[in-house]
């Protein structure tokens, strides 16, 4: 308890995260912001998925000639998990235009965030605070924050609920608005293991996930599905709701393992932005 105490403290004194952009490819995939995959396990954006001791690396191409990546490192001490991950965004040189369209110069947007988080087995539950301290800057303003996300799942049977409060943002020192606190995210999530119900042979696995997600933007939903062969290499399907266009929001990906070493990638199309990919390296040890 002293630990969770100490990490609540530092949450709300030192975190901030201004942009909310998940780095895992499975997230990304299957639309799934609490419940972690069933037959792997990631690092960055979800305490509730480290399982073993890993490093992980990541990048996302998202728009032209922006970046965006970060590196991770957790733990697994029994009853608890813990770590820390850094990412990172860069916008590239964006030009300066005047009112009649003239250009005169360019600026740069960039922000690093160090986030801590924090896992605890209770039974047959898990239950995650993840942090964020972040700096950000445009031009010449920058902006600094404080939030803290809480996580949860709890497993029954083939099925798991995951539930969760993501985004609980104060914004101490904006770019231009006064001090405030942003309407968090309330997330609700269901996941069915059906290995065992189709009996697949062994090292062979399907789940199936849906869930609902209400922020400052409205309620959306999404569903996904995995399909795990001979316990190498996993395919992912999602759709992540209707508000860029029906056949806009499908996503899919694959991941493969060789212990000590996992690369997933995941592919997701947008009606206004194009297409982005995310790929993901951890390595186990």
């Amino acid at each position: 308890m002293k630990k969770i105490f100490f990490l609540l403290i530092f949450a709300f004194l030192f975190s901030y995260q201004e942009l909310k952009i998940p780095l895992s490819s499975y997230e990304l995939t299957t639309g799934n912001k609490v419940l972690p995959s069933y037959y792997t396990n990631f690092i960055f954006n979800n305490p509730l998925g480290i399982e073993k001791r890993a490093i992980s690396f990541s990048y996302l191409s998202y728009l032209v000639n922006t970046h965006f990546g970060g590196l991770g490192f957790a733990e697994n001490s029994g009853k608890n998990q813990y770590g820390i991950f850094l990412n990172y965004f860069n916008s590239g040189d964006i030009k300066k235009t005047d009112e009649f369209g003239g250009e005169y110069g360019s600026y740069l947007y960039s922000h690093i965030s160090l986030n801590p988080f924090f896992t605890y087995k209770l039974k047959n539950s898990k239950i995650g605070i993840l942090t964020n301290l972040i700096y950000s800057s445009c031009d010449t303003l920058y902006s600094l924050g404080t939030g803290i996300n809480f996580l949860g799942m709890s497993e029954i049977n083939i099925f798991r609920i995951g539930y969760g409060i993501k985004n609980l943002i104060f914004i101490f020192k904006p770019y231009y608005q006064t001090k405030k606190i942003e309407q968090p995210e309330f997330i609700l999530e269901a996941e069915a293991n059906l290995t065992e119900l189709i009996n697949l042979p062994q090292n062979n696995g399907l789940s199936f996930s849906t869930g609902f997600a209400h922020s400052n933007l409205g309620l959306d939903f999404h569903f996904g599905t995995e399909l795990m062969i001979n316990n190498l290499i996993i395919f992912r399907l999602g759709y992540l709701g209707f508000k860029e266009g029906f056949l806009t929001r499908f996503s899919l990906g694959f991941e493969f393992t060789k212990r000590p070493i996992t690369f997933s990638y995941g592919f997701l199309p947008y009606q206004n932005l194009g297409i982005a990919h995310i790929f993901n390296l951890i390595f186990y040890f």
